[in-house]
């Protein structure tokens, strides 16, 4: 019966997105003293309907696992997106298992850490500045619900083209709103976003749909010379 309620939760895919980003008047003259940055578990906010068999302490399991999950995504994309060139992001970034480690060891859960203050946090990880993401979203897309969704759609659901069941499937969506912010360690300033909104669906892999959902984030990342 959990699994039935967890289903109406698992949406996974990343269909369209509008983002907007900026870099603040303090960028150019905090950024040039950086030399590392660390990358947070993102703060997952649930806004959706909880089914009426899934404790509180299962919710913040799921919530977590996602946090962690896009953490390690975006930590990829930027990887993909460093280089030397002009165009490329020049800043070291500290691997994320050394980052949540480190919190663990100060008895900053990932759930504390989402609210943390980042000038505290930096201090702990012994960055320059933080990454942030604020992220908020009506709707699960864990890999344990994904594995929900794969089964039910291919036997309690069949995709069969042109059925009411199929279509009813294919109108299935959800709304996410990410808010990404770069925030200098000593003085806490923001010192640069990007911000997006995001419709979801049923259709793909969630490390796929955290990968594209990551990708506008990692592409208008900062640290670059030909800014």
């Amino acid at each position: 019966m959990k699994n039935l309620l967890l289903l109406l939760t698992g949406l996974t895919l990343l269909t369209a997105c509008g983002p907007s980003k900026y870099i603040t008047n303090d960028y150019r003259e905090y950024s040039p003293r950086h030399k590392k940055i660390a990358i947070l578990p993102f703060s997952n906010h649930y806004t959706g309907r909880v089914p009426n068999n899934l404790t509180a302490e299962e919710l913040l399991a799921l919530r977590i696992e996602e946090s962690i999950l896009c953490q390690a995504s975006l930590f990829h994309q930027l990887l993909s997106q460093s280089g030397i060139d002009d165009d490329q992001v020049q800043i070291s970034i500290q691997d994320v298992g050394i980052t949540n480690a480190r919190l663990e060891k100060n008895g900053i859960s990932i759930e504390d850490s989402w609210n943390y203050d980042p000038t505290e946090i930096a201090a702990i990880l012994e960055v320059d500045a933080i990454v942030k993401v604020n992220m908020f979203k009506n709707q699960m897309m864990s890999r344990e619900e994904s594995a929900i969704v794969d089964i039910a759609s291919t036997i309690l659901v069949p995709r069969i083209p042109g059925t009411a069941q199929a279509r009813r499937l294919a109108k299935r969506s959800a709304k996410i709103e990410l808010s990404a912010r770069l925030i200098d360690g000593e003085e806490g300033v923001s010192l640069w976003a990007v911000d997006r909104q995001c419709d979801l669906d049923w259709s793909q892999d969630p490390d796929d749909a955290i990968s594209k959902m990551n990708r506008t984030i990692s592409k208008k990342f900062p640290y670059r010379k030909d800014l």
